[in-house]
């Protein structure tokens, strides 16, 4: 094998595993969004609740005659 023959391979392998390097940095990168996205829906829920939790405490409030 000559030397540009295997300078073409290495080219290739080089670029091959460039390829394969990305596509994991970007599989990695759409997880860690993904987990984001999870995490803040379970916050904005949680803050759902929890303000409807106080809302409905401040209503039987206001609504007790006793006042």
């Amino acid at each position: 094998m000559d030397l540009k023959q295997r300078e073409l391979e290495q080219g290739q392998k080089q670029f091959e595993e460039r390829l394969e390097f990305d596509k994991k940095q970007a599989e990695d990168r759409l997880q860690l969004e993904q987990r984001i996205q999870q995490s803040n829906r379970e916050m904005i829920l949680e803050c759902a609740q929890i303000f409807g939790a106080a809302l409905a405490k401040s209503y039987h409030y206001d609504a007790d005659p006793r006042q």
